[in-house]
């Protein structure tokens, strides 16, 4: 979670309140980094065994690399190549994504046509009739079974 926070939601936080000056994100990392690491370290001194005492040691004792870690650094202008080659291969990623997705939209005929079979519409049309009146008929002899085996339950 420390990593996650120093790394990623620090960064964030710079983006989001726009500090752009390298003093002041310093500024704010140590006001993040001396209460989390600096006071869990010394509350451990105070009388709590040998693992708080530990502990409180180690957490000082890294203090001075996290910050040195985490100091936020000159940003410039100009960016690495792999960063740019990396854009270009992202984009590349999006545009076939999108591609395949603005596919022209089938309609629900064009997924019953069968071009293989010469079927004309007027069959197709009388088959669905009979394949849909038999469910609807399978469905309302369901209905009168689940009717009559409730009424027989209430007598």
């Amino acid at each position: 979670m420390i990593w996650h926070f120093f790394t990623r939601t620090l960064q964030r936080t710079y983006d989001i309140l726009a500090i752009n000056s390298t003093f002041f994100k310093a500024i704010l990392m140590m006001l993040c980094a001396i209460p989390l690491f600096g006071y869990y370290g010394v509350a451990g001194f105070i009388d709590n065994g040998e693992i708080a005492h530990f502990l409180s040691a180690a957490s000082l004792f890294i203090l001075p690399g996290v910050i040195a870690a985490c100091w936020p650094l000159k940003q410039t202008t100009s960016r690495p190549k792999a960063l740019n080659q990396i854009d270009k291969i992202t984009e590349s990623i999006t545009e076939t994504i999108s591609e395949t997705f603005a596919a022209p939209e089938s309609t629900i005929a064009d997924g019953l046509a069968m071009p293989h079979l010469s079927i004309d519409e007027a069959h197709f049309i009388e088959n669905l009739n009979a394949v849909l009146g038999k469910r609807d008929a399978d469905i309302r002899e369901s209905q009168k079974k689940i009717k009559n085996k409730l009424s027989k339950n209430r007598k």
